[in-house]
């Protein structure tokens, strides 16, 4: 690292011992917990299909909806002739992030995938909120998953989740027409 500016350049950083790394997760997440940064672990849910890496995530978050949606390939670089679409049962909580990098931790990647975190501060809020002002009503077992785009990632408080394609030819929504565009 030759970088004076860069503080994975610093001697007292660990990364210096790993000069052959390529993964800038990687090494961004041995920087993070280098200067006393909690890093977080999360496993992969691989996905059936190939998403953009460097495609926007658009959330759409409501009462009664919690969606995300995306650009995807057929093949390396090549637009597919759909988009991606998740959608979270029982949304309780989300929030999003414009950051390149995640907070979290993958020992293992896939060519597409989302996170689940276990046990997060997003998961532990919630059922606190929910004993302190409804602890007459059970609570909902809910995930924390993680659905990052290039430059942001969006945090999701939900049941579960289901992943669909939707055909561009039946796009018709302003939002999805102008995610499309972008390619």
């Amino acid at each position: 690292m030759t970088n004076s500016h860069c503080p994975l350049a610093s001697p007292t950083c660990p990364v210096s011992v790993y000069q052959d790394l390529r993964d800038i997760g990687v090494v961004f997440c041995l920087w993070f917990s280098s200067i006393g940064l909690t890093v977080i672990n999360a496993e992969t849910i691989p996905l059936d299909f190939w998403k953009d890496p460097q495609s926007d995530v658009i959330l759409v978050y409501g009462e009664w909806e919690c969606s995300v949606y995306f650009r995807c390939w057929s093949s390396a670089g090549e637009p597919a002739d759909y988009i991606g679409h998740l959608s979270f049962k029982g949304a309780q909580a989300v929030r999003s992030f414009p950051r390149e990098f995640l907070s979290y931790q993958v020992n293992q990647h896939g060519r597409s995938e989302i996170l689940q975190v276990e046990d997060s501060d997003l998961a532990r809020d919630y059922v606190d909120y929910r004993k302190r002002h409804y602890p007459q009503h059970p609570i909902q077992q809910t995930k924390h998953y993680v659905v990052d785009g290039h430059d942001i990632y969006h945090e999701i408080l939900a049941i579960s989740f289901t992943a669909a394609r939707i055909p561009k030819t039946e796009i018709t929504d302003a939002r999805l027409l102008s995610l499309i565009a972008a390619e």
